[in-house]
């Protein structure tokens, strides 16, 4: 292996590296690995003068291929690389206890993933540029679980939730709500089927008590009125 001392400023318009070279820049940085001419590429690793190092392949200056990412606090992110960014299968870790495996595009979460957060809540599910959206369920530490449609990060469309007393929705979303069209089934045996707003029964429908009465009309939020 050659060591190289170069400055920065002068690396190296001039100069043509190979194999196995290591650079050290003005800063504290360091490049130890191939060149294609005074370009990265190949096998190599970078510490940056903060600390962050990436180690992987390398393609016209950029990270391209594989290879692992490391912030000088500890969050790693490991996986594919197109152009400088993360964009394929990885996994992205963070100290505090995230994780995150599954497709990336230019950097953001964007496909199919999975994310777990601390406390133990997850999802998993389609993403968009780093926000839930299309289809995913996402899974409380407290055990409620919503399956469905998202957008933005919100249930939107159709889906089902399910609560840790028994009690379960299905039928349509908006903005994190129950409102639309949809049936609710309690644990107790009662059923409604019918009209929702702001997560409250409201408009015409029908509630079937598990006693055997019906109320069938109209509701205003919550309360039947005829």
């Amino acid at each position: 292996m050659k060591t190289v001392l170069v400055l920065f400023s002068i690396l190296v318009f001039a100069n043509s590296y190979g194999q196995n070279d290591t650079v050290y820049y003005e800063d504290g940085s360091k490049y130890c690995g191939d060149f294609v001419g005074v370009s990265f590429d190949g096998i190599g690793t970078m510490i940056w003068a903060d600390g962050t190092m990436y180690s992987g392949e390398w393609k016209n200056h950029l990270q391209n291929g594989k290879g692992k990412l490391t912030w000088p606090n500890g969050d790693t992110y490991e996986g594919d690389w197109k152009n400088g960014m993360k964009s394929g299968k990885g996994i992205q870790t963070w100290i505090t206890g995230e994780r995150y495996e599954g497709d990336f595009l230019n950097d953001a979460f964007h496909g199919k993933g999975n994310m777990t957060w601390v406390g133990g809540s997850s999802y998993i599910g389609d993403w968009v540029y780093g926000q839930r959206s299309g289809t995913g369920t996402y899974t409380w530490s407290t055990g409620e679980v919503y399956s469905g449609d998202w957008e933005n990060e919100v249930a939107s469309g159709k889906g089902k939730m399910t609560w840790t007393t028994g009690d379960y929705y299905i039928g349509e979303w908006r903005n994190d709500v129950r409102e639309g069209k949809g049936k609710m089934f309690w644990a107790s045996g009662d059923k409604y089927s019918g009209e929702f707003m702001n997560n409250l029964i409201h408009g015409n429908g029908t509630m079937k008590y598990a006693n055997g009465t019906v109320n069938k009309g109209y509701w205003e939020e919550g309360v039947f009125i005829k």
